[in-house]
């Protein structure tokens, strides 16, 4: 609680939305009596330290209306905007149970979003961000992309399934 600006508490849900921020967080952490939230409450959550990416320039493509960024029927808007960039990573786990070892426990893939600085939430699905796609510069000024690591992904996918039918 002493510095709640460090953290985000965010649902276990889909979707994004509804994640609380610097004085909520403090009082979603305090005392039930005196407002915060229960043990069982908690338990629905997850307190993740804030990421402070650095803000680069970017060309964002929503659905718009003429007030600016918000999600209409139809209307398309290009906002060139400083942007922050976050990449989420999609486990994958199959396991028989017990103490059986995981049939497979990997990456599987990942989602790249992008919003303008100043948003907090970063659902694509809510209408705060938009998808992207990452590529990466290395020092000799190459570009590089990510299909290796989802191709790999998707070869280990497939064993662990032929693995799974060997079983039955």
């Amino acid at each position: 609680r002493r510095n709640p600006d460090d953290y985000v508490i965010k649902p276990q849900r889909e979707g994004g939305g509804h994640n609380l921020y610097g004085a909520e967080v403090a009082a979603a952490l305090g005392p039930p009596e005196e407002g915060g939230m229960t043990p069982q409450e908690l338990s629905a959550y997850i307190l993740m330290q804030r990421l402070r990416p650095r803000p680069q320039a970017a060309a964002l493509l929503k659905k718009s209306d003429d007030a600016g960024f918000v999600p209409a029927r139809g209307v398309h808007n290009v906002q060139a905007t400083a942007a922050l960039h976050e990449i989420g990573v999609f486990g994958l786990y199959l396991g028989a149970g017990g103490a059986a070892p995981p049939l497979l426990n990997t990456a599987g893939g990942f989602i790249l979003r992008s919003k303008p600085v100043g948003v907090d939430e970063g659902g694509v699905a809510a209408g705060y961000a938009c998808l992207s796609s990452p590529f990466v510069v290395g020092d000799d000024g190459a570009v590089a992309g990510c299909m290796a690591e989802i191709d790999a992904a998707e070869g280990e996918c497939e064993a662990a399934r032929q693995r799974l039918q060997r079983r039955d």
